[in-house]
C-alpha cells in the first residue's frame, strides 16, 4: 500500500494549517480547502469538468466512490445542491472528511462512510449518480467495483469518471497512487472500456487526449467556482513527498504512458 495512506490522524495538521492562514476552524469556508480537497490531477478544474459532464441537478443522490477527504463531495453539495454519500476505505481520510464537512456546515448534504467501493453497503438502485476521480488506478479488482457501482445506480442513473488510462507500458514510480507496480493497476483504454461495457454500462461520452484537455480548459474558465484555495493548505499536508510523486505523474504523461479520461456512462437498457 502507498506509504501516505497509513499514518497519524490528519485533523490536527489540517486544522493547524487553517488557523495559521487566519481562518476560524469552527466555521470553515469549503472553498478555502480547494488546494487540499482536490486530491487528484488538475485540481478544481478537474472536478468542475466532471461536474459539467455529469450535468448534476439540485437534490440528486450522488455516490462519491473513493472520496478521499471529501473535497468533491463538499463541492457538489455546496455549488450544485447535490445530496452526496462519500465513501473511502482509508480511515484517516474518512475521519478528516467528516470533520471538515461538519465544520463547513454541510453535514445535512454530505454523509461520509468508511468503506470500500468493492463492497458498498447500500441497497440496489440507491443513487442517481456515481462519481469517481483518480480511483480506478488504485483498484485491482475493477470488475467487482464496476459491478457494485452498476448495482447501486437507478435504471436512469449514470456514472461520471475522471480517471487515468495507460498505453500498456510500465510506469515510472513513485506516482500519487503508488510506490511501485504492486500498488498500481492502470488499464489501457480499450481494456477499461471493455470492462465497463461488460458490466452492463453504456458509454455516453468518452473523452481522452485533446478532447479531455479542452473540457478542462473550459471548466477552468468558470470564475465563479474556480479557486486555488488558501496558501499553505495544500496536498503536501496529506502527502509529504508530494513533489516527487507529482514529478513521477508528469513524467508518465510526458512519455505518453498515461493520459486523462473524462467519461459518462449509464446502465445499458
Amino acid at each position: 500500500m502507498t506509504t501516505y495512506y497509513d499514518g497519524p490522524d490528519l485533523q490536527t495538521t489540517v486544522l493547524a494549517a487553517l488557523q495559521a492562514a487566519g481562518r476560524d476552524v469552527d466555521r470553515i469556508n469549503s472553498d478555502d480547502l480547494a488546494g487540499i480537497d482536490e486530491f487528484h490531477a488538475l485540481g478544481r478544474a478537474g472536478t468542475l469538468a466532471l461536474a459539467k459532464l455529469a450535468n448534476i441537478t439540485p437534490g440528486e443522490r450522488v455516490l462519491d466512490v473513493g472520496a478521499g477527504i471529501g473535497g468533491p463531495a463538499r463541492f457538489l453539495a455546496r455549488h450544485y445542491g447535490a445530496i452526496v454519500t462519500a465513501v473511502d476505505p482509508t480511515a484517516r481520510f474518512a475521519n478528516l472528511a467528516r470533520t471538515l464537512t461538519e465544520r463547513a456546515g454541510l453535514s445535512d448534504q454530505v454523509t461520509v462512510v468508511h468503506t470500500d467501493g468493492t463492497g458498498l453497503p447500500f441497497p440496489d438502485a440507491s443513487f442517481d449518480l456515481a462519481w469517481t476521480q483518480a480511483v480506478w488506478q488504485s483498484v485491482e479488482n475493477k470488475q467487482t467495483l464496476a459491478t457494485e457501482i452498476r448495482r447501486v445506480l437507478t435504471p436512469e442513473g449514470r456514472l461520471a469518471m475522471f480517471e487515468l488510462v495507460g498505453d500498456g507500458r510500465d510506469l515510472h514510480y513513485p506516482v500519487p497512487w503508488g510506490d511501485g507496480p504492486a500498488d498500481s493497476f492502470v488499464l489501457a483504454e480499450p481494456e477499461l472500456k471493455a470492462l465497463l461495457q461488460g458490466t452492463g454500462l453504456h458509454i455516453d461520452l468518452w473523452l481522452t487526449g485533446q478532447a479531455a484537455q479542452a473540457a478542462l480548459v473550459t471548466a477552468a474558465g468558470d470564475t465563479e467556482r474556480m479557486t486555488p484555495g488558501l496558501p499553505g493548505v495544500g496536498l503536501d499536508l496529506l502527502m509529504p513527498d508530494y513533489a516527487e510523486r507529482m514529478a513521477g505523474l508528469a513524467r508518465n504523461v510526458e512519455d505518453g504512458r498515461i493520459e486523462l479520461l473524462l467519461a459518462a456512462l449509464s446502465p445499458a437498457r
